[in-house]
């Protein structure tokens, strides 16, 4: 029961609402009875005593038992800890070192092909599209792929030699290293 029109559009997706009388009058939503709108229909009308008055009863009858493993759950919960900063600080290291290796396979990958873009690295190596972005910047800016798009093709790819050692990023610092041939 709705006590305007708005209200009714708004919670239910359609008028109607409004026009209910309470005490067990609602409209329904089923397929079976109608597909184009919400009959109205008369249910039974429980009171809030009845219900409390039927869980009364049903308590008396039977008494609760409870679970012991659901007991202790305030305990459980103390046990946790949010992890320390030199976790977050581990977990960092391990996630761009892993980041590093991914570079070196898709650079290795890369100078086969002609063209690549970000929808390429991002369906080949399953990574999601801002870090598949990431990646394609890098790419990019170590000009390994040319910064002007082909929009059917992608990015052109600029180094094709398999003894390239791209430039990396030193996890820690802002400091580019470029690896030299010996």
């Amino acid at each position: 029961m709705m006590s305007n029109f708005t209200d009714s559009t708004t919670i239910i997706g359609e008028s109607g609402a409004e026009k209910l009388l309470g005490n067990g009058d609602m409209l329904v939503e089923c397929a079976i009875i109608s597909r184009t709108s919400k009959p109205r229909l008369q249910g039974c009308f429980v009171d809030l005593v009845e219900i409390n008055r039927v869980a009364e009863f049903i308590k008396a009858q039977w008494p609760a038992e409870y679970d012991p493993s659901f007991l202790d759950l305030e305990e459980k919960v103390e046990e946790f800890k949010a992890p320390s900063g030199e976790d977050l600080l581990a977990n960092k290291a391990t996630r761009e070192m892993a980041e590093e290796e991914l570079y070196a396979q898709l650079v290795e990958d890369i100078m086969l092909r002609e063209y690549t873009s970000i929808s390429y690295i991002t369906r080949t190596y399953g990574v999601g599209f801002p870090k598949a972005g990431r990646l394609f910047a890098r790419l990019q800016r170590d000009g390994i792929v040319a910064t002007e798009n082909d929009a059917s093709k992608g990015c052109k790819v600029l180094i094709h030699d398999a003894n390239f050692n791209a430039p990396s990023i030193n996890p820690g610092s802002t400091e580019l290293v470029v690896e030299e041939d010996k």
